[in-house]
């Protein structure tokens, strides 16, 4: 991988409908094509919507497509660790204007580090933290965030889609913190295996959230999790 130039942030112009809304897209490659068809999650993504929130961090933002939409119906701070792909979201976001969203060139991890990513550009394949993708050609020093970060501190809600890390984030990491009522995750059984899965579940229900199936798509299952009501501060 060493001496690869990454892909510039070039692209094709396109028009995607999505929440009722349409938006001006580039695409760049296998990747955001699959974003923007097959893996746009319609029924995870209105549910995010009928949930409602003040402030919504979405980790795993990618091409943006989601988060862009979102921000109609509320702020939206768009988190992407990857440099290639964040280059293509705020681009996203140029064509997008008035939407109510923040880019930031940051990932989700269990210790708020600078970490060594690896990825396959605008051409796949799914960036990774631990192993080597086949087809990998890049790695990237890329900075990121825990749920201990006075940063989390300023969200309600929490999308998080981070390719199977998830596991390592919620059973290694700080618990979520206790000013996120909605928890909306992407769970990777495929990747980290059912085990690991039903862990993490579980992990959030001790934490004191109830969890709700929304959909499941090729071994992935969408959840929404949502802290119980409490009566105190922080209530949904």
């Amino acid at each position: 991988m060493t001496g690869d130039v990454q892909e510039p942030c070039q692209g094709t112009e396109i028009q995607c409908c999505f929440l009722g809304r349409s938006f001006r897209l580039k695409q760049y490659g296998p990747m955001s094509v699959r974003q923007y068809s097959v893996a746009r999650e319609d029924l995870f993504m209105e549910r995010v919507v009928q949930a409602g929130w003040r402030r919504l961090a979405y980790f795993g933002a990618s091409y943006g497509l989601q988060a862009i939409a979102l921000s109609s119906f509320g702020p939206v701070y768009a988190f992407e660790p990857v440099p290639c792909i964040f280059e293509a979201l705020c681009e996203n976001i140029r064509l997008n204007p008035g939407s109510d969203i923040v880019p930031l060139r940051l990932g989700l991890h269990s210790r708020g580090e600078f970490r060594e990513i690896i990825h396959g550009g605008h051409n796949g394949p799914t960036p990774s933290l631990t192993v080597l993708p086949a087809g990998a050609r890049f790695r990237d020093i890329a900075q990121f965030v825990s749920f201990s970060s006075d940063l989390l501190r300023l969200f309600d809600a929490f999308v998080i889609d981070i390719e199977g890390h998830e596991g390592e984030v919620i059973l290694s990491g700080p618990p979520v913190p206790a000013n996120v009522c909605h928890v909306f995750l992407e769970l990777h059984p495929d990747i980290m295996g059912q085990p690991e899965a039903r862990s993490v579940v579980r992990c959030l229900g001790d934490q004191g959230f109830e969890d709700t199936l929304v959909s499941s798509r090729n071994a992935q299952e969408h959840h929404w999790f949502r802290r119980r009501r409490t009566g105190g501060a922080g209530s949904p």
